[in-house]
């Protein structure tokens, strides 16, 4: 059985940001049913990303993905890219750990590193400090749904 890519939208300048109100357009939400196709908002996703953000369409919640934010530490015009930035009222950045990356204590050890070079520039920006999500709690959708909804308090 031959795997196929997933097709690849056209990329865009940016999210799409209603002119009138200066809010994002909101997406449809995939349904349940539909596979996953490793697109969010037109870039790349884990599975675990793409069910972040089905559960976030469902519960009608703006956000951004793969966002880059620019630190001290960074190459110039290379910041720390953050999962997704969600719209609760206040931004609150969060991050999908994946099994792969974030698994070792020193995996661990570099993520709680990369956090407290972004936090002072988040909260700066008027962000909540960063959410972390672990790959256990995003296992299939329905758990996804869950587990994101508990984690942003709704």
């Amino acid at each position: 059985m031959a795997i196929v890519d997933p097709y690849l939208y056209p990329s865009h300048r940016g999210p799409r940001i209603d002119e009138g109100t200066r809010r994002l357009v909101r997406m449809a939400a995939p349904s349940d049913s539909q596979a996953l196709t490793g697109i969010v908002l037109g870039k790349r996703a884990s599975d675990l990303e793409e069910r972040t953000a089905r559960a976030l369409y469902k519960m009608n919640i703006d956000f951004l993905f793969q966002t880059e934010i620019p630190v001290t530490t960074s190459v110039l015009g290379k910041g720390k890219v953050i999962d997704f930035i969600v719209d609760i009222g206040i931004s609150q950045p969060l991050e999908v750990d994946g099994p792969l990356g974030h698994a070792t204590a020193a995996q661990q050890a570099a993520d709680a590193l990369r956090d407290s070079l972004l936090e002072p520039v988040l909260l700066g920006m008027g962000m909540r400090p960063i959410m972390r999500i672990k790959w256990d709690k995003l296992q299939t959708q329905v758990q996804a749904d869950q587990n994101i909804r508990e984690a942003l308090f709704l």
